[in-house]
């Protein structure tokens, strides 16, 4: 029997799943098609050859959605003058999808919703589509989602939407017509921590950092210590070794506290590094909240504070008299 395709042919809800699959699909590469000989939208994937088991994934996911299986077809692209092999999967039309067009779509240009909430499971599959995390040197981390279908505008929000989620600070960069977000190590790691552990097994080309020296990560930087990337041996061996426990910590939960409370005073950062013996960096860190996190309830007397002061100005007194 042939279905009317101006037809009511899906289901009237998401399941949950699906509702942040698709969330994080228009985010990335997903769209939604209105013919004018429809009467209801049609969700629309592509994906090149190599990823045809993320095609599935998705396929199964939404499947009470589709009518075919993903096709396999090769485009000819006029502008390289080559062949592409690709699959692609469009949907039934239905108006459930009606409901997101007039979302995401207000007068048919595609934006980004401002009462849009993100979560784990979105921002993996967004990353699955548009984002990339590279090495930029030997403990240098870069990570970048492409927003290029999107406005100014709407990449500034999705840069303080996601800076809000991670609690790093999110970049908004020009990358041809388009608009890019982008950061670095910090940023990169905290991604990495949230996806990790849910990323499927057709997508892990992603997983670009399986081989990143860990180690490091979790000996050296505390807002790294979940032990993210590294073999169960090296979990074992450093297992609760971060902050203060660390093999080569200078700093522990008091005196990290107490740098907190000297900056208040106006103590700069580069006097506060020279008396705890660490870089202008990890005092900066450690001022914003970067690590040495949840110490606030430090039993910290004024006595000990006085004392930190005391070696404060016996070190600048020093400074002063090398000059």
């Amino acid at each position: 029997m042939r279905i009317n395709k101006n037809s009511d042919q899906i289901p009237k809800t998401f399941t949950q799943e699906q509702s942040e699959f698709f969330t994080g699909l228009m985010l990335g590469d997903g769209g939604l098609i209105w013919s004018k000989n429809r009467g209801y939208p049609r969700l629309s994937i592509g994906r090149q050859l190599k990823d045809k088991d993320y095609v599935f994934w998705q396929y199964n996911v939404f499947k009470d959605f589709y009518g075919t299986p993903p096709k396999y077809y090769k485009p000819y692209d006029k502008r390289t003058k080559k062949f592409y092999e690709r699959y692609t999967c469009i949907t039934k039309s239905g108006s459930l999808f009606t409901k997101m067009y007039n979302r995401w779509y207000p007068n048919n240009i595609k934006i980004v919703p401002r009462d849009l909430i993100l979560n784990p499971f979105i921002l993996l599959v967004w990353f699955l589509d548009d984002g990339c995390i590279t090495k930029t040197s030997e403990h240098g981390l870069s990570i970048k989602l492409s927003t290029d279908g999107f406005t100014r505008d709407d990449t500034d929000y999705l840069a303080e939407l996601l800076g809000l989620f991670i609690g790093e600070k999110i970049n908004v960069y020009k990358n041809g017509s388009g608009w890019i977000l982008k950061s670095y190590t910090l940023a990169a790691i905290k991604i990495i921590k949230i996806i990790d552990a849910i990323l499927p097994e057709c997508m892990l080309r992603k997983r670009t950092w399986k081989d990143y020296d860990w180690d490091y990560f979790n000996r050296n930087l505390d807002c790294f210590g979940d032990g993210v990337g590294m073999s169960d041996e090296t979990k074992l061996k450093l297992k609760g070794r971060k902050g203060e426990l660390a093999n080569n910590a200078k700093i522990n939960n008091k005196s990290a506290h107490t740098i907190r409370l000297l900056y208040n005073e106006n103590y700069s950062i580069k006097d506060l590094s020279k008396i705890y013996s660490v870089s202008n960096e990890t005092i900066r860190n450690i001022i914003n909240n970067k690590s040495w996190t949840n110490i606030y309830n430090q039993d910290i007397s004024s006595q000990e504070i006085n004392e930190v002061k005391i070696k404060l100005k016996e070190e600048l007194r020093l400074s002063e008299n090398i000059k």
